[in-house]
């Protein structure tokens, strides 16, 4: 018998899927919103970079001021701040200081800070330099920082008003290349030492030397030629110029080529004061109140900066 009941028809499913729009839409909020966050990030790892840095110069200062606390002092021979390393790093790592095989001997990491791009395991690349002082006159004599104290009772101006140790940019080795490197240097002139003519002088100034060195025009040449020149100064840095402004030196005069305080940081550089504070210090701080952080015993009216 044929039943006349219907049949019922089976169902197909129709599986749900996106749009090509829908796709596009997607990737669109996608990507903004990656646009958004990988800023932040940056930020936030640069910041971490910047207390990093700010944390090895704290340490450093305070290791410096328990060397001279100790008895020996600075004194105006020998790299000050190999002097330091030997208050903190192991005694069989001495010999290393200043050699090639320090990358593979000694842990420097301390020595260096994360925000600089050209830093390297390399004594003679380390980011941080001792306060020599503001007065280029003074060459022949005594020197106004800190670099020569035997005793923190030399430093009358007081020790949270006397600068001690900073940042200074790694001269990058690609300065050798040509003409690629003079193109660099000239773009990124805070990341070199500008020699300027003054060698032709008798006798040359704090402020000769800063008025040349103010107008690009009369820079001859970086000093490209010894991407490591800085070390030669036993690792020392001068307070003639402002904070990321360009240095400049002399053709044959040693004490001009200490160059000055540069980091990447936007907008100045970490200063340690001889009471071990660290400060953040702008670049357009005034610059009498620079010179002045500069000297041990200047009497200079410091105020706030």
């Amino acid at each position: 018998m044929i039943s006349n009941t219907p049949q019922k028809q089976p169902r197909f499913r129709h599986q749900a899927g996106f749009t090509m729009l829908e796709v596009l839409v997607s990737i669109g909020i996608l990507s903004l919103l990656l646009s958004l966050l990988l800023p932040a990030i940056q930020s936030a790892r640069a910041a971490a970079r910047a207390t990093q840095c700010k944390s090895n110069l704290h340490q450093l200062a305070l290791a410096g001021m328990q060397y001279v606390d100790d008895g020996p002092g600075f004194g105006s021979y020998g790299g000050p701040m190999r002097k330091i390393a030997r208050a903190i790093l192991p005694e069989s790592t001495w010999p290393f200081l200043g050699s090639a095989r320090a990358e593979n001997e000694v842990d420097l990491s301390l020595f260096q800070c994360p925000s600089d791009p050209e830093i390297d395991a390399h004594w003679q690349r380390i980011s941080y330099r001792m306060n020599f002082g503001s007065t280029y006159e003074r060459r022949f004599n005594e020197e106004s920082g800190v670099t020569d104290v035997l005793r923190w009772s030399e430093v009358t101006d007081g020790m949270s008003n006397t600068a001690f140790l900073t940042e200074q940019l790694v001269l990058p080795m690609r300065i050798n290349d040509e003409p690629s490197g003079r193109e660099f240097m000239l773009s990124h002139p805070k990341h070199a030492i500008w020699y300027v003519g003054l060698e032709r002088l008798s006798f040359i100034t704090t402020e000769i030397l800063f008025h040349e060195c103010s107008d690009p025009i009369r820079w001859i040449v970086p000093q490209w030629h010894r991407p490591d020149f800085l070390a030669t100064s036993s690792h020392k840095y001068a307070h003639f110029f402002p904070p990321n402004a360009p240095s400049c030196a002399v053709p044959g005069e040693l004490l001009s080529n200490y160059g000055h305080a540069s980091s990447i940081h936007p907008g100045g550089v970490h200063v340690a004061l001889c009471d071990g504070s660290v400060r953040f210090v702008s670049e357009n701080i005034s610059l009498s109140v620079w010179r002045g952080l500069g000297t041990k015993a200047g009497q200079e009216a410091i105020g706030e900066f």
